[in-house]
Parts: C-alpha cells; structure tokens; sequence
C-alpha cells in the first residue's frame, strides 16, 4: 500500500503540496520556482521502519531550513537516484547537479534546498542513521556529495533502487518490510565504499556479495572474458569467495552467464535497434565469442535458431529443462 500526492498547475492545489511536504518523514517547506509549471506526482512505501518515495516534479523546490534540520525528527540519511531529467540540490558544503543515473545522499541534520524547476523523475530512499551504524562525521561529511559511480559499490545501488522502485507499487506491505535489511546494508556499504571506509560495513559487505556480484556480471554481459578472477578483484574478495557467494544462490557463474547471455541476445534479436545486426554481432554483444557456440547454446535453450526466432519475433519460453 502507497501514500501519495498527483497535483499540476491547472489544479491550482499547491496548498496540498505544502502539507504533504511538511508532513513527510523528513519534513520540507514546499516552494514553487514557477507555480504555472508545477507539476508533482509522488508515492510513498514503507520499507519496514525506512521508506521509499517515488516522486515525479516540474517547477517544485523543496527547503529544509535551519531550524527543521535541528528539530526533534529520528535523524535520517536519504539516498536519492535521478532516473530523468535534472535535479539541483545545495547544503552549506557543496551545490550539485544531479542527472540520470546519478545518486547523492542527504541527511536530515544538514540544511538543504532541492530544485526541480526544469523536471525530474527520482527515487528515494530514507533509512533512520541509528540504523546504519555509521559514524555521524561520515554521514554529514557524505551529505550532497554525488556518490562516485565508478565503485562497484554504487552502481548495485543504482540498480537496486531502479529495480526497487518498479516494482514497489507490486509488491505486498511483507515484500516491502522484507526488503528494508538488504536495503540498509546496500546503502551502508555504498556510504562507506565512498569515504574508502569498507571495514565498517564488512558485514553488510559480506550480506551482500552475492547480490553484487551478479548484478555486476549482468552489467558486464558483453564481456566475453569476464570471470571469476575479474569480478573477485573488482569486489576484493578472493576467488573462492566469489564461487561460493554465488554458489548460495543456486547457480554458477557459468550457469549464470549463459542464461544472462542468452537472454540478452533474445530480446536483442527482436529490438528494433538489433533487427538490423548480424547473428554473429549480437552473439558478441552478448558475450558470445564463438558463433557456432552461440547458435547450439540459443537452440538448446529457445528450441528455435537464432535466425528463425528473429523471424518468429515471438516471446517464448526456453526449452523444457534448458534452465
């Protein structure tokens, strides 16, 4: 279940606005940087005793004064991911511009303006700060500055709070409590990664390394020399770590590659932008560095040849006991 707000110029409900805002977990006072544009669309779930908003906005600024940031309020780190547009956020340290991809931690003691005057699509995470475990210097040292996107660290997080936010408006209130502890531990991991502090969050490194070393195997699909050694040094583990981290999810790396790969391959095969590719361009851009490997594994799977299933063009299941 979600609580939310959908409010546009036209409806002339900017009052609403500023009641939601000054009434959420980390409470704001709502500006509009052009009333006529306002447009806000938002959505909040609860991640057990954390909480995840969506949120769609044109034309809205958002303050946390002084005084707010020294109110009563649980303090709390928030970790926001700009899926579109630009979002501009300033705290007393830094200004910084966020656009898509990019992630920035706030917490709740500092002061901050957030603008959205030309339009964004984010997420947004809140987790209470006595929940991470962190020292308070690192937090508030962490605050408006954009996390580096070249740690492996992050780009989970990224992903993460992607895939979270689709499908948060699916899932049952248990689904979503269930979530808040891989979301703590991703999000202090990331937090440290960042301050180049990992040994504070080596139990949550430890949590979730299987869970980041897939994600970073199916970023890097199209790496046809990607293995274990390559994602244990990416991640610091040794390379027994890695087998058995991803041993514990019922598969193996290989297993793993050549179900990624070939799905990959199958929806490329069929996308307008792959249409026009060759069969052995799409087997590379998968992964696959042999064709004629990449054909019997494609049939094997699809019960169809690469070739006859662009044909097709058809969604189908694999083979029976192909995965």
């Amino acid at each position: 279940m979600s609580v939310g707000i959908d409010v546009s110029a036209a409806s002339g409900r900017f009052e609403a606005v500023r009641a939601y805002l000054s009434a959420s977990t980390v409470p704001l006072i709502a500006h509009a940087s052009d009333v006529r544009r306002l447009r806000i669309s938002t959505r909040a779930y609860a991640l057990g005793r954390s909480d995840l908003h969506t949120v769609d906005a044109t034309g809205l600024v958002g303050v946390r004064t002084r005084a707010l940031a020294h109110d009563d309020t649980e303090p709390r780190l928030t970790v926001t991911l700009v899926h579109e547009g630009r979002a501009d956020i300033a705290t007393p340290a830094r200004s910084v511009s966020l656009r898509r991809g990019d992630l920035v931690a706030t917490a709740s003691t500092v002061p901050q303006l957030s603008s959205y005057a030309r339009g964004a699509r984010k997420t947004a995470v809140m987790v209470r700060v006595a929940r991470l475990g962190l020292p308070p210097r690192l937090l508030d040292e962490s605050a408006g500055r954009p996390f580096d996107i070249r740690l492996a660290e992050t780009r989970v997080l990224r992903d993460y709070l992607g895939a979270l936010s689709s499908a948060a408006p699916d899932l049952a209130p248990d689904a979503l409590t269930a979530l808040e502890a891989p979301t703590l531990d991703l999000v202090r991991l990331a937090v440290a990664a960042q301050a180049d502090a990992r040994s504070l969050a080596a139990d949550s490194a430890e949590r979730t390394l299987p869970l980041r070393l897939l994600a970073h195997a199916r970023r890097n699909l199209a790496d046809s020399t990607l293995s274990a050694a390559a994602l244990a040094a990416a991640h610091h583990v040794s390379e027994r770590s890695v087998y058995a981290a991803i041993a514990s999810q019922g598969t193996t790396l290989g297993e793993f590659l050549r179900r990624e790969r070939l799905a990959a391959a199958a929806r490329l095969l069929t996308s307008p932008g792959g249409r026009g590719m060759t069969i052995s361009a799409v087997a590379q851009s998968c992964g696959f560095s042999d064709h004629a490997h990449f054909s019997r594994e494609f049939r094997k799977a699809y019960g169809s040849t690469p070739r006859d299933w662009r044909t097709i063009g058809t969604p189908l299941e694999p083979a029976p006991g192909q995965w």
